[in-house]
């Protein structure tokens, strides 16, 4: 069991997820430039452990690697997260979701390869919405309304928001003010509720499934 999990592509995505989402407060108190350097290391990670996923197979090999090297490249050269790379970085995000979701749907994958699969999933829905705040924030500055004059920094900001709107906990201590930040917001709230009912139904109709078969 160990080491399947230890091969399993889906758990390697999960942890390096949880390993940005997790770390990413601790950046901001590390010196520079070890804050951007870890905080790079961690992102491409992220975008590696993707690949290597859609990797399993041929069809997905490509089309990944095609998305994730304008993402990487961007990356290194950002300029203050201009719209281009948070819009590089969604579009490999999307990609990797579709694939990785779709894979979640099927009955052949083992269930536990199928749980680190979903929670990559969501972790995926949460970072990408993060991306298009940062991107709308960059475009216009008064989208969203902070507890203090400016943010302490757009990618914490953005992706602490991101993951209170995905788990509906509505804090409400950042607002999104634009029309299109506010639809944004709620189509990231029922993309996680949604997603939630859609995985619990699909994963007992498997289970009926199997002991159909049996």
């Amino acid at each position: 069991m160990l080491q399947l999990v230890i091969w399993s592509r889906s758990f390697h995505l999960m942890m390096s997820l949880l390993g940005l989402i997790l770390f990413h407060p601790i950046l901001d108190a590390l010196p520079e430039p070890w804050s951007d350097r870890l905080g790079s290391s961690l992102t491409v990670a992220v975008m590696l452990a993707g690949v290597w996923w859609a990797a399993e197979e041929r069809r997905h090999w490509w089309p990944a690697l095609l998305l994730v090297l304008p993402a990487i490249g961007t990356f290194w050269f950002r300029d203050e997260l201009s719209p281009f790379v948070a819009l590089t970085w969604t579009a490999f995000c999307v990609y990797t979701i579709s694939i990785v979701f779709l894979a979640v749907m099927q009955a052949h994958q083992t269930f536990l390869d199928r749980v680190f699969a979903a929670i990559s999933v969501y972790l995926l829905v949460g970072m990408t919405y993060s991306y298009l705040y940062m991107m709308i924030l960059r475009l216009d500055s008064g989208s969203f309304s902070f507890p203090r004059q400016v943010p302490l920094d757009p990618t914490t900001d953005m992706l602490y928001f991101s993951f209170v709107t995905i788990l509906t906990l509505g804090f409400g201590d950042i607002v999104p003010l634009s029309p299109f930040a506010r639809m944004l917001t709620i189509t990231e709230a029922l993309t996680g509720t949604f997603f939630i009912a859609i995985l619990i139904a699909r994963l007992i109709s498997t289970r009926g499934e199997v002991i159909a078969k049996k």
